[in-house]
Parts: C-alpha cells; sequence; structure tokens
C-alpha cells in the first residue's frame, strides 16, 4: 500500500512538470533507442548519463507511471517520449543612430531701391532729346557712387494705340535709355530691361486716351 502511494505521487509530480512547460517550445516525439543513441542532442550532458540510464530503465517497464522525472529536455506526455525545442529569442537588430546635419538657407534679403527716375516721352516717340541725355548722364553718375547689384530700366505707354503696338514702343523706350545709361558708363551686366506697354498706367484712363505721364521709362537701381 506504502509502494502504491509513493508511486501516485510521483505521477502526480511528473505530470505537473508536463504542464508547466512553455507553452512556446515546439516537440517532436522521439523513440526511447533514438533518445538514447543520442542524448547531447536531447540536451542531456554525460554528468546526467546515469539519469538518463534510470530514465529508461523504468519507462520501458511502465512507460505511463513516471517513476523517474526525465533528464534534459525530455518530458513524457501520454506515454510518449517528446523532445522540448524552445524557440530561440528574437534579437533585436542593434539602433544605428545616425547624424544628421541640418542646412538652414538663410532667406536672400530683397534688393533694396536705392533710387528711382522717370523720362517723359512725346506721343509714339521713343528718341531721346538733349535734356534726357544730360539726365541720363546724371543718373549714371549717381549710380557709380554706389556699389548697386542690379539696374532696372521699364518702359510704358499710354493707351492711345492698340496693345500690342504699345507694347513694342515701351521695348524700344526701355532699350534706347540702357543705351544712353551705358555710353555713360553703367556695365549692361546689371541693367535689367523690361516693357510693360500700356499696363500699370501711373494714370488709369479708358482705352485710347493720350496722357504725359504714362509715356515713360521708369530706371531705378538697387543694393
Amino acid at each position: 500500500m506504502k509502494n502504491f502511494k509513493l508511486g501516485l505521487m510521483c505521477s502526480v509530480f511528473a505530470f505537473g512538470a508536463v504542464i508547466a512547460t512553455d507553452a512556446n517550445a515546439a516537440m517532436k516525439q522521439i523513440s526511447a533507442m533514438e533518445l538514447k543513441a543520442n542524448p547531447a542532442k536531447y540536451g542531456v550532458n554525460e554528468n546526467k548519463s546515469n539519469d538518463l540510464d534510470l530514465f529508461l530503465t523504468y519507462y520501458d517497464r511502465e512507460p505511463c507511471q513516471n517513476y523517474q522525472p526525465a533528464p534534459g529536455n525530455i518530458i513524457v506526455k501520454n506515454c510518449d517520449i517528446y523532445a522540448v525545442y524552445k524557440d530561440p529569442k528574437p534579437v533585436a537588430e542593434p539602433v544605428v543612430f545616425r547624424e544628421t546635419t541640418t542646412t538652414v538657407v538663410k532667406e536672400q534679403p530683397k534688393p533694396k531701391t536705392l533710387a528711382s527716375y522717370k523720362i517723359y516721352f512725346g506721343l509714339d516717340k521713343y528718341n531721346l532729346d538733349y535734356d534726357d541725355e544730360q539726365r541720363i548722364d546724371l543718373i549714371a553718375d549717381e549710380i557709380s557712387d554706389y556699389d548697386v547689384r542690379e539696374v532696372t530700366v521699364e518702359g510704358y505707354t499710354d493707351t492711345s494705340g492698340n496693345f500690342q503696338y504699345n507694347q513694342n514702343l515701351s521695348q524700344k523706350r526701355a532699350e534706347v535709355v540702357s543705351e544712353a545709361l551705358a555710353r555713360s558708363g553703367v556695365e549692361n551686366r546689371v541693367i535689367d530691361k523690361a516693357a510693360y506697354g500700356e499696363t500699370r498706367l501711373a494714370v488709369e484712363t479708358n482705352d485710347g486716351v493720350v496722357e504725359d505721364d504714362n509715356r515713360r521709362v521708369i530706371v531705378k537701381f538697387m543694393k
């Protein structure tokens, strides 16, 4: 009776060990012969060879009683021997910190207009008279006093002609003033010409209206 109680206690203990096995482990059923032939493969090293022999002796006699605890990575479940393979823990990839550089692009300041001059033209004219030439010489002298980065020459007309005619006329006015500035010593590389025709009127008028203040060239130089 005492031997029966002892055997029952051992069975309960061994069964509890099976339940405690990692639920995430993979199990493979093997034979007692396979275990005996390759003990190291299943986690049974040399110093536990006696435990293995004892386990197999009891297992051969009564495979379902679990009198002797299974050594190594071995469990007995439903009277069969299983080798337990635990999934390897995932190895975290190293975190690589890369140095980043931030380039701050400073917004370039807008050119500052230092001065602005107007030269007026007769109706349908784009030629310069003597007074205009003298005025342009003075403008060129002032430009040379500054280290200017840009000179703009903008041509305009009134609304007395058709749109395309006025566009061409304003272009001729801008060109003739630019050429006069160049003759007076202003470098061509800093002169920027623009023709606006009858747009951007100084005095707003209806179409077909003659207006002296609208027939002009504006010279601006900027720092």
